[in-house]
């Protein structure tokens, strides 16, 4: 179905999450909603503001009634005539007005704090560079280029002698701070290790696994992230597949965007890591944190992207290409200050964020117990 100005989507499927939302004019382009959606349209009832309604539908309350009556198991659903019979307050329009009027402005203050929370991450690769005086290059969509065969460095995939990815390499290896290879700066590195389903350990008591790390344990703004967990068994596991503190943890196999994406195991929980992640203890003379931004700064502007080989549908950077992968290191004071002004950032978002969500949640409760005549 062809949708319009003014038409409420629900989401037949999952209802409960809360995946509804109104088509509004500022969508110039057609869309269609697949049969997966329940169109909303041609309000009947004349006493209901059509955004109070969509508000209401977003309550905790309707959200309720959307479970209730959806059936399957996995994936629950509900059918166009059980959403019909859900039942929702009607207070006076005034009412309606003002709690819309609320709802709404609750909403674009939470809006306005996580876009200042992601402006905040998302400087952060500028504030690498800028540091360091690298200049990155604009990205231009150049069909035919040439490189010299002397230049040539065992590699012949296209991407890897682009004018873009070459500029950035020599930005690097003319910094003011010099360059090193990761194997430079490195006492060791090496990958985890795999773990299929007989090798797991969900069923097993929390003192008989230790979480299993993988490309989902490392965010793209560059944190460890334990909101989903895969386990292995302790016994048999030897000493040195254990994670060490301050060790750079670098996503070596993902889709090719994610590449590249990196953290520091900095947290008293004992972990193991899997083989699409490379473990990197640093020497002294390298900050764990420094890196790590470095890494997720090479990351946003496309660098590890364009050095990926591909293997199965996946891309991957392999252990060696990581060691002879250059990275700029000015003295150690510089890398501490640039790894504070960093946790700074982070620090300031994830405040935004956190408040973001406090307020939100308590505008929704607000909003629902005015709905309901509390």
């Amino acid at each position: 179905m062809v949708v319009r100005d003014g038409d409420i989507l629900v989401s037949t499927t999952r209802p409960h999450r809360g995946a509804i939302a109104a088509v509004t004019s500022e969508q110039e382009k057609v869309f269609i909603a697949s049969t997966g959606f329940a169109v909303l349209r041609n309000m009947l009832a004349p006493n209901i503001r059509k955004d109070f309604l969509l508000w209401t539908l977003l309550s905790e309350c309707v959200l309720q009634q959307l479970l209730q009556r959806s059936s399957g198991g996995n994936y629950p659903a509900i059918v166009q005539d059980e959403l019909a019979d859900i039942v929702i307050p009607v207070p006076s329009t005034d009412k309606q007005a003002r709690l819309v009027s609320q709802i709404v402005e609750a909403n674009a203050r939470r809006a306005a704090a996580i876009r200042k929370a992601d402006e905040l991450l998302e400087g952060m690769d500028r504030v690498v560079f800028e540091r360091l005086g690298i200049k990155v290059p604009a990205q231009e969509k150049i069909l035919v280029y040439a490189t010299r065969r002397l230049s040539l460095s065992g590699r012949i995939d296209v991407d890897f002698y682009s004018p873009f990815l070459t500029n950035i390499r020599t930005g690097i290896a003319k910094s003011i701070f010099g360059s090193v290879s990761i194997s430079d700066i490195c006492a060791n590195v090496k990958s985890g290790f795999a773990a299929g389903k007989d090798n797991q350990a969900e069923d097993l008591p929390e003192e008989q696994r230790i979480p299993h790390l993988r490309p989902f344990s490392i965010t793209v703004n560059g944190e460890l992230s334990f909101d989903v967990q895969k386990y292995v068994p302790k016994q048999g596991l030897p000493q040195n597949a254990y994670c060490l503190k301050g060790e750079v943890l670098f996503n070596n196999t993902n889709s090719a965007e994610l590449v590249g994406k990196t953290t520091v195991f900095d947290v008293g929980v004992p972990c193991a890591c899997s083989n699409h992640v490379t473990r990197m203890k640093l020497k002294p003379s390298a900050n764990p944190y420094y890196v790590a931004a470095f890494f997720n700064a090479l990351r946003g502007v496309g660098y590890w992207k364009a050095i990926c080989t591909f293997f199965n549908n996946q891309a991957g950077v392999n252990v060696d290409t990581l060691k002879e992968t250059r990275i700029v290191l000015p003295e150690r004071k510089i890398q501490d200050e640039i790894a504070k002004e960093l946790h700074h950032r982070k620090t300031q978002a994830l405040a935004l964020r956190t408040r973001a969500v406090e307020e939100w949640t308590a505008a929704r409760a607000q909003f629902e117990k005015e709905l309901l005549g509390g």
